[in-house]
């Protein structure tokens, strides 16, 4: 295609405007269902494999159409006739959930040719460390049963479920979990004489905060012989508080 006036009508209506799903510094995601429906009216009637291998041979067209058109680019925008440009199909996913940039799960069924089952997670929130266990469960089972095609309808009734159970569970499971570090940092002050917790600098990370509040308890309590207080270097388990006499 070497202008817009010979791209087909089917790509350019207004309702598939959402084409390309995710974007990168050097890679696009699209939505290849509409092409591959006009192309292949019965492609909802085809088997997953057979939908993958007609998803990856048309991304394989497209990518040599897009490498020879760099050629026309590198000589009219660039002024060179050699380069090193090319598009290169990586995997094709029959499913994928994108929150927003790096931040993204997908459902890989082909990787460079060859069939895999992958479920590639980058940047979402329930990966890290610091994270809840129970609730890093939680969040990979929910997200691959969408991956897997879950309904809505089943996906919300499981979160509910899980909501609701939560009342119920030890609040270790709940807590999250971190290390602590630089505690001195952003103490300003010990407790004073009339007062039970030390004030801190601005912007004390609340993990921090939660471990000196332990601490200035237990000297408040006369239990610091008793039990051992929390320094940097240690791990500790935290929760947000509801407003309480302490």
């Amino acid at each position: 295609m070497n202008n817009i006036e010979e791209i087909p009508e089917f790509m350019c209506k207004p309702e598939d405007k959402n084409l390309c799903t995710y974007s990168d510094t050097d890679s696009i995601y699209l939505h290849a269902y509409p092409l591959l429906k006009h192309l292949n009216p019965e492609f909802d009637n085809l088997t997953s494999d057979e939908q993958d291998d007609l998803l990856e041979d048309m991304a394989l067209k497209y990518q040599d159409l897009i490498t020879e058109y760099y050629d026309i680019l590198a000589r009219e925008a660039f002024n060179v006739n050699t380069h090193r440009l090319e598009m290169k199909t990586e995997c094709t996913i029959r499913s994928g959930f994108f929150s927003g940039k790096r931040r993204y799960a997908q459902y890989i069924t082909k990787k460079e040719g060859i069939k895999v089952e992958d479920i590639d997670v980058k940047g979402l929130d329930f990966m890290k460390s610091n994270f809840p266990p129970l609730f890093k469960k939680f969040f990979n089972e929910i997200l691959n049963d969408i991956l897997f095609g879950a309904t809505r309808e089943a996906t919300d009734k499981k979160i509910l479920e899980f909501k609701n159970s939560l009342d119920t569970l030890p609040i270790e499971l709940l807590a999250k979990p971190t290390g602590v570090k630089n505690m001195q940092q952003y103490i300003a002050s010990g407790p004073t004489a009339d007062a039970i917790f030390s004030t801190f600098e601005n912007k004390a990370p609340v993990n921090v905060k939660a471990a000196t509040r332990y601490n200035d308890l237990l000297r408040f309590k006369k239990l610091h012989k008793k039990h051992s207080q929390i320094v940097t270097g240690d791990k500790i388990k935290w929760v947000y508080l509801k407003d309480n006499p302490y």
